[in-house]
């Protein structure tokens, strides 16, 4: 059983890039976009979530195990948020002339609420032969999913000379948001030769959404979406030395949209399942003073999800459908044993990311309706086409370690057009940390660590990620970028104990 509160200032809304280089640490929370000064001091994010887990295992014989994991997340809360220039017909307020304005504005604060029930099961029959032969291991399993979420808004809180509704009193309360998500599996391990392996694999999976959504006249209803996916994967692997492995698979994976997806979009424009091709191949080598792993993938996409760039009114990312686009690269990852007590061990990706063609649609609030845009070869919004990191640690004495961390990202496209004036500059940012660990051998503690960690030692100045949106105004397309500052220097302490 596991239970946790959390009450944290929201800073979801980000910071335009107008302010980044003037007041970083500006946060427009509690303002309603600078229309409420000074800001609101309790406008903050409440939620508190309980996870209840039941472990079982039986081993049924020799060769067959039977495990099942039972399990229940509950969880529950709002976000308080003061909102100005509000229609007071919208949340059931009757005003008192001259309360409000002669178009019927008033400043609320309203507690936007949810409630979440995440319950189901895992399994898994696990069959190892007591005899050698080719098929080294099988595994039957699965789980059943269900999810049932309830969003209503409160008022708290309006400006005076309102009669507002008692406490308590929804005056948005949506019909419960369902999913189910059941899937089954099996795979296989099979030894071939004393070098040769294989392993196959092959998933089904239903998911069942039931949600409140906009229809495509802009009225809501409750409606519903079914997903069948029947996701396979192969591949070989083949010993050339006793510590170099080659390795090649094939996978084809399907997704559904999320439930914002849905509630986001008129079911006219909703977007469809995703459908991945993905091709691995590389080499392992794993002994030795120096290990590594050098891996290539191919990722062809029918209808990717994609991060459109923009967010919704709760902060939400939304998700965009491209009909064909690709990922392909090569992934690095070593471990060495540069001295004793001295280890490095760094992990880089090169890769293309591309969509074939991309249609961008802007509102024209001129003409009406939208401005659609074309482009081809763009690269996928976030998307960065080199990451790098390491960590170097020495060891000077038993249970005394000294690391330097270090991560780089290069240029991320806020949306799908590959325009510079919408991106996230490429960074590079080092951490410093410090562990002391040791074996008290009494009360029955196993170690005991204490952890020092100086996050962005160099106090580098980044964002690493954002959103935008834009509309045709005025004859001309206009862009809003919105970027998340990231902490400079800044110290975490830990003490970690283990029994």
């Amino acid at each position: 059983v596991l239970t946790g509160f959390e009450t944290t200032y929201q800073s979801w809304y980000g910071l335009a890039d107008s302010l980044l280089r003037r007041n970083r640490r500006y946060n427009e929370a509690g303002t309603d976009y600078g229309q409420h000064v000074p800001a609101y001091k309790n406008q903050t994010d409440n939620y508190q979530q309980d996870y209840y887990q039941l472990l079982v295992s039986r081993q049924l014989s020799r060769s067959l195990n039977l495990s099942v994991t039972p399990f229940w997340t509950r969880g529950g809360g709002y976000y308080e948020e003061y909102k100005a220039n509000q229609e007071s017909a919208q949340y059931g307020i009757t005003p008192l002339p001259p309360a409000v304005d002669s178009a019927g504005l008033t400043d609320v604060i309203r507690r936007r609420w949810l409630k979440t029930n995440l319950y189901g099961a895992t399994y898994a029959l696990q069959f190892r032969p007591a005899a050698a032969g080719r098929l080294s291991e099988a595994t039957l399993g699965g789980a059943v999913v269900g999810y049932r979420g309830q969003h209503y808004d409160e008022l708290t809180w309006a400006q005076r000379g309102m009669v507002i509704p008692e406490a308590g009193t929804r005056y948005y309360d949506e019909p419960n948001a369902r999913k189910t998500d059941v899937n089954t599996y099996l795979r296989a391990n099979f030894e071939l030769t004393d070098r040769f392996g294989a392993f196959g694999d092959v998933q089904y999976r239903y998911v069942n959404y039931v949600f409140f959504g906009p229809n495509a006249d802009g009225s809501k209803s409750q409606q519903a979406a079914r997903f069948y996916f029947l996701n396979p994967k192969a591949g070989l692997t083949y010993e050339l030395r006793t510590t170099l492995t080659a390795y090649a698979s094939y996978a084809l994976a399907q997704r559904e949209p999320t439930r914002t997806d849905f509630t986001d979009t008129p079911a006219g424009r909703r977007p469809g399942a995703e459908q991945l091709h993905n091709l691995e191949a590389g080499l392992r080598r794993t002994a030795g003073r120096l290990q590594w792993t050098a891996n290539y993938y191919y990722m062809r996409y029918r209808d990717q999800l994609v991060l459109s760039g923009q967010l919704d009114d709760v902060g939400n990312p939304i998700h965009t459908n491209v009909r064909d686009s690709y990922r392909t690269g090569l992934e690095l990852q070593a471990a060495a044993q540069v001295a004793r007590g001295l280890t490095f061990s760094p992990t880089a990706t090169f890769s293309r990311n591309k969509i074939r063609n991309y249609t961008d649609y802007l509102a024209d609030y001129d003409q009406g309706g939208e401005r659609a845009t074309s482009y081809q070869e763009t690269d996928i919004s976030f998307s960065p086409s080199l990451t790098f990191a390491y960590t170097l640690e020495y060891e000077p004495l038993p249970g005394l370690k000294l690391a330097t961390l270090a991560r780089y990202a290069g240029r991320q496209y806020l949306d799908n057009t590959s325009t510079q004036a919408r991106s996230i500059d490429a960074y590079y940012v080092q951490d410093v940390r410090l562990r002391y660990g040791w074996q008290p051998g009494r009360l029955g503690l196993r170690e005991v660590e204490l952890a020092l960690l100086v996050n962005n030692v160099l106090g580098t100045e980044y964002e690493n990620n954002g959103y935008t949106y834009g509309y045709v105004s005025g004859g001309r397309a206009q862009y809003f970028n919105y970027f998340y500052p990231q902490a400079r220097t800044n110290v975490l302490a830990a003490l970690n104990v283990r029994w």
